[in-house]
């Protein structure tokens, strides 16, 4: 499989599932008998940065998540279980912060959701 190939599988993922960690990638794309080292996988999440296609997200404990760029939306990160909720928080997104230009914004709220507070 190509490398183009292999960015079009884990767009696709992503689109599915959302949040996924390089691991997570690497298992779906086995349950779906595409094999690929974590190497590649790594690589390709990297070029994808680079490009702009995908962004990083350290959520949680120690855990770096991919999702597409231009899923522009938030997190509830519960800081007991560590559940991640993906959310869409109203907020008026300025266009320049001093001489900053802002293109995309992903904001994050830790807490504690509903199944611990029970």
């Amino acid at each position: 499989m190509t490398r183009g190939e292999l960015n079009a599988q884990i767009k696709q993922l992503l689109r599915e599932r959302h949040l996924l960690t390089a691991m997570d990638i690497v298992s779906l794309l086995e349950e779906r008998g595409l094999v690929y080292n974590k190497t590649s996988v790594y690589r390709a999440l990297e070029r994808m940065l680079a490009d702009g296609d995908i962004c990083r997200q350290a959520l949680g404990e120690n855990q770096i998540f991919y999702e597409l760029h231009q899923d522009e939306h938030d997190h509830l990160v519960c800081t007991r279980c560590g559940r991640i909720t993906g959310v869409n928080v109203v907020v008026a997104m300025p266009q320049m912060v001093d001489s900053f230009q802002v293109e995309h914004h992903h904001l994050t709220l830790y807490g504690v959701c509903s199944h611990c507070r029970a």
